[in-house]
């Protein structure tokens, strides 16, 4: 190095050395809700490189710098800083042989040529030998920070000072963050026609501010937790408008960035900011994906004491064979030293959580996002923030305990240390080379999905690192190639192989992680001697997209092409041993399978099912509830429907951006349109109504959205008279006789043979569902009408009967065969949330049935009824009492001998209840003189040693001895404690049949002129009239009258479909889980 060159580093070191000593007593825009300790510095010993040091506190945004180009097109802390950062970018260099590799085999040709790459992701040395390697192959690049703490300020000047346009600076504030992605973003004359994104942001950025720009960018991808889950949900939603790809869940970013990367970052965050010692420490960390379980091997093999937490079953059984003690949170936070969060989810660390904290517990994360920690919560008036040294801050509780929290409960390693070149060189180029794929893809290779990298880059990426360990492959042979059925060039794992699918955290609970690989189909153009290949580019592989619904199971993920069946060499493992034996161990399978089945034909009782009986599930999982994963096609089809009508009728917008006068108007029109002769026609318009009761999911970007849209709608289309339009359609496909008779006629019936009818019940299911659901936001008028409606759902109807009984009509049509292609799981749902609506729930019911007791004197119950309720469990009776009905039918033998033993085998049929309430309360039990005699007959006749059936049987115990009364005798019917009470309509039905019998004639509802009548009518009169009641015209009393006359049917009805779909029914009857209507279209 020259002397003057030596000179100005050593004078510019010392300058930044002692701004490191100077408290900080301006932060330009960036606000913070803490108090800072008069005492706070920044300790230059854990700094991690000169990133901190500045020449003033002034903010970049209000400074004016160029670089020696004279350009000004960057916002950097200080561009001065530029040599410091040209020399951390030189050294990464040497650990990213593979970004190396691609810039020499670019030299004869420039595969992003025309590219225009906007990224944010942390700008490093590493991420900086990733531009510049980006820019040899020809793009033009424009950068921000990911991260407001992860900036390497010597390394953004010395991007800068390149001529890359680059906004960053360690420290930034929220505002200066989006400020920096937008001036990436918003430049006159320049388009961005790719997207290289951590985290999310930037898509993010783009889609909401320039819809116009997101929609010309011919690709995005995408390296972290948060950003894929986003761009899952823009897929779910149907407004990913561009491909995308998925690195995050790539073969070498799972195996070697989140694991061996975090294994040696971890260590260096924790020694730079604490200075602890690890050996004895107690650390919990929270989640055991890739992340987790390099950090856990770091911190055990420095002796540390380490607890895991962790939601799913295959990680924590990991974690359990790896030899750590899975635990929760709660039991182990009093006594940790150090709690780490890695799980990519949300609140993992909650206020709760960091009340109970020891003194001095160290918290940090290595998750992508700050919300693992609830740091939120902390910025409280009573708790006192110091910052200590650089991004480590005090929080210290009233009464002087103190927790450190690192970086703020951001990215630990990326925040406080440096992280492994090498590792971070796989990544970098994975994502290279998936630039490279989507930019020079031929129009319509990749659709507006997001995708995973084909398996052939992820091993390119790999054989590229590999003679840096002087590493030398094996090849196969050609024999060897041919009995594993593999090509001898790769790829050597199957394309639905993913490490990201045997590990994940807390992640997939938040929806990720839905892309598959399907086998690579070839491509024109892409084979050897085209141009990508002649450069020595990967193969053109494609992953076609794969879209996966909300509620698609994971037995469907399971039957992905290639996924059920294993390598040609039969165990999996790929090195040949075992050939053949997958068809040796089909059998044995079989047999297996054999032998469970006769295992469950032969046993009756059914396992304890824990589980609670409640009014309703959350209002998203009611909703849910409605679908199967057979329907999972039709939500597309129903958007269709909506959009081909909704363009017809309105140009330029979408339903959100209406006002409702212009809904209300389109609504109008939708009702118009449903009567119309064409059947074909009618469902298309019903689907139309549907896809708005459903949330218009295709215009909002997140769950929360749909629902809102959803109830609002369903109010919206109630007000405008959709319900009562839907109910005279629901009657006439009731009445089809077509559909019925096409239905019998066919041996298997699938849900082609209720579309329409499906349709129809969802679409109420969902008005009654969303209407139903009170909140202390809704209107006064949303309130009005949920009590109008609940007035029209509880009283007549159509034909002037309750749209319950409708329903239960449609139950017992099903279940006696007239109609079965009723979608019953569809009609019995609609049927309990109309039964809830109009009569109540639980609490509801219980607090009438207190009240009515309270008014009529009755002393209150001991019991409660919900609680009775929620402790039933589902059972199956004792397999013996198959055989004592059995034997009960046969011919008793005492049948021979007299009444007695006849009588008492008549009682063994009823339960101790039963048989309580046939005997006379009124009775004394002193035999009479008859009876004794009788007895004493019986027992001169009976078999020596023969018992009472009444004694013998242990089911029916004998009934409990009355003591005398002596009470007058009154017309109780026996066994019951309270008058009968008859209906005025009773008494006049009675008169009637009496004076037609009688005199010839009726008197209308004449009940007190008896002229003409025999005395007896007389007597029955006044008799019925002393249990007269007037009951009022409540909802249950309406449901009741109209459900009289055919109640046994009713109920039998459903306890038919109680029996088909309980959980005890035997896998050897023929009938199905008719519940499930998951039947596919055509039946095999």
């Amino acid at each position: 190095m020259e002397p003057s060159v030596a000179a100005r580093i050593l004078i510019q070191f010392a300058d930044q050395k002692q701004e490191f000593n100077k408290r900080p007593t301006k932060i330009g825009r960036r606000s913070l809700s803490r108090s800072i300790s008069q005492s706070s510095t920044d300790s230059y010993s854990s700094a991690a490189s000169y990133t901190d040091s500045s020449d003033d506190e002034t903010s970049p945004r209000d400074k004016q710098q160029k670089n020696s180009k004279g350009s000004s097109d960057f916002c950097v802390k200080n561009i001065k800083q530029a040599e410091f950062g040209r020399r951390e970018i030189e050294i990464a260099e040497q650990e990213m042989p593979a970004l190396m590799a691609l810039r020499k085999r670019a030299q004869g040709e420039k595969p992003l040529a025309g590219a225009k790459i906007v990224g944010c992701t942390h700008i490093t040395a590493q991420t900086a030998v990733l531009m510049e390697t980006l820019g040899a192959l020809g793009a033009q690049c424009r950068w921000a920070a990911c991260n407001i703490y992860s900036t390497l300020n010597e390394v953004a000047a010395a991007l800068a000072e390149s001529g890359f346009p680059v906004f960053a600076w360690k420290g930034e504030s929220e505002d200066d963050f989006w400020w920096c992605i937008d001036r990436c973003v918003n430049v006159e004359g320049w388009q961005p026609n790719m997207i290289l994104d951590d985290g999310g942001d930037l898509t993010h950025w783009i889609y909401k501010k320039y819809p116009n720009m997101f929609k010309k960018i011919k690709g995005i991808v995408e390296e972290s937790v948060t950003g894929v889950h986003r761009l899952y949900q823009l897929s779910k939603a149907g407004k990913l408008c561009v491909p995308a790809m998925n690195v995050n869940d790539s073969v070498t970013k799972q195996k070697f960035d989140n694991l061996y990367c975090c294994r040696e970052s971890i260590l260096d965050g924790l020694k730079r900011t604490t200075d602890m010692m690890f050996g004895g420490k107690q650390v919990v960390v929270c989640g055991y994906g890739e992340v987790g379980k390099g950090c856990c091997a770091a911190l055990k093999a420095m002796g540390s004491i380490v607890y895991v937490t962790e939601i799913d079953p295959i990680c924590a059984l990991q974690a359990c064979m790896d030899g750590f003690r899975l635990v929760k949170l709660n039991e182990v936070i009093r006594q940790v030293d150090i709690v780490i969060t890695c799980t990519g989810n949300k609140n993992v660390v909650t206020r709760e959580h960091l009340d109970r904290m020891k003194n001095s517990c160290i918290v940090c994360n290595m998750g992508h996002s700050n919300t693992e920690i609830d740091v939120a919560s902390l910025r409280t008036p009573e708790l006192t923030w110091e910052r200590v040294r650089s991004q480590v801050d005090h929080v210290i509780w009233p009464d002087g305990k103190r927790i450190v929290l690192l970086a703020e409960g951001r990215l630990l390693n990326l925040s406080c240390s440096t992280v492994p070149t090498f590792v971070l060189s796989i990544t970098a180029t994975t994502q290279a080379l998936a630039l490279i794929e989507l930019y020079n893809a031929p129009e319509g290779r990749y659709k507006q999905d997001v995708y995973l990298l084909p398996k052939k880059m992820d091993e390119y990426v790999a054989s590229l690192h590999l003679p840096t360990f002087d590493a030398h492959l094996t090849e196969l042979t050609d024999e060897q190639a041919k009995y594993l059925g593999l090509n001898k060039n790769g790829p050597f794992k199957p394309n639905y192989y993913s490490p990201a699918l045997s590990g994940r955290t807390a992640n997939c609970a938040a929806g990720r992680g839905r892309g598959r690989r399907l086998q690579p189909i070839a491509v024109e153009g892409a084979g050897p001697g085209s141009r990508r290949e002649a450069a020595g580019w990967p193969g053109a592989e494609i992953a076609e997209p794969l879209r996966e619904a909300a509620d698609r199971s994971r037995m469907e993920d399971s039957a992905a092409p290639g996924a059920g069946s294993p390598p040609a060499n039969g165990n999996g493992n790929g090195n040949g041993n075992g050939g053949g034996k997958g068809k040796q161990a089909a059998p044995k399978g079989r047999e297996a399978f054999r032998s469970q089945r006769r295992e469950s034909e032969s046993s009756v009782d059914c396992p304890t099912l824990e589980f609670e009986y409640g009014d309703a599930d959350g209002h998203a999982a009611e909703l849910s509830e409605l679908y199967s994963y057979t329907e999972n096609l039709e939500f597309t089809t129903n958007r269709r429907c909506f959009e081909e009508d909704f363009k017809t009728q309105v140009q330029g917008k979408e339903w959100l951006e209406l006002e409702e006068d212009a809904q209300k108007a389109y609504v109008m029109g939708l009702l118009d349109r449903l009567e119309v002769v064409s059947r074909d026609q009618r469902l298309k318009v019903a689907r139309a109504v549907l896809y708005l009761a459903q949330g218009t999911f295709g215009e909002c970007d997140s769950e929360v959205d749909v629902l809102h849209w959803s109830r609002y709608n369903c109010f919206l289309l109630y007000q405008m008279g959709t319900f009562s339009a839907f109910l005279e359609l629901l009657h006439m496909e009731i009445d089809n006789s077509q559909a019925c008779s096409s239905a019998l006629r066919k041996p298997a019936i699938s849900i082609a043979d209720s579309t329409e009818l499906r349709v129809l019940l969802s679409v109420m299911y969902l008005m009654v569902e969303n209407i139903r659901l009170e909140r202390e936001t809704d209107s006064c008028g949303w309130r009005t009408a949920r009590e109008t409606f609940r007035t029209e759902l509880s009283f007549s109807m159509h034909n002037e009967e309750p749209f319950a009984l409708l329903l239960f009509s449609m139950v017992t049509k099903f279940c006696s065969g007239l109609a079965p292609h009723f979608p019953i799981k569809k009609v019995l749902l609609l049927l309990w949330k109309v039964v809830m609506f109009t009569l109540g729930g639980f609490e509801h019911l219980q607090a009438l049935k207190v009240q009515k007791r309270a008014e009529l004197g009755l002393p209150p119950l001991a019991e409660d009824s919900i609680q009775v309720v929620k402790s039933m469990r589902a059972a199956s009776p004792p397999s013996y009492t198959l055989d004592l009905g059995e034997s009960q039918l046969a011919p008793p033998p005492s049948k021979l001998r007299g009444r007695r033993g006849s009588r008492r085998q008549l009682l063994t049929k009823q339960d101790s209840l039963d048989i309580y309430n046939e005997r006379d309360l009124f009775k004394t039990e002193e035999p009479t003189t008859e009876e004794e005699e009788e007895s004493a007959g019986d027992g001169e006749r009976t078999l020596d040693g023969e018992l009472d059936l009444l004694e013998q049987d242990p089911l029916v115990p004998p009934p409990p001895s009355q003591a005398p009364l002596s009470a007058e005798r009154v017309a109780f019917p026996k066994g019951l404690p309270w008058a009968p009470k008859v209906r005025q309509k009773d008494i006049e039905h009675f008169l009637e049949l009496s004076r037609n019998k009688f005199i010839g004639f009726t008197l209308g509802q004449d009940t007190d002129t008896l002229v003409g009548l025999p005395r007896p009518i007389h007597e029955s009169v006044k008799t019925l009239k002393q249990g007269e009641e007037v009951v009022p015209e409540t909802p249950c009393e309406i449901l009741y009258q109209g459900m009289l006359y055919s109640l046994p049917q009713y109920m039998i009805a459903l306890l038919k479909i109680l029996l088909a779909a309980a959980p005890t029914s035997k896998a050897k009857t023929d009938s199905i889980n008719i519940l499930a209507d998951v039947l596919p279209e055509e039946m095999p």
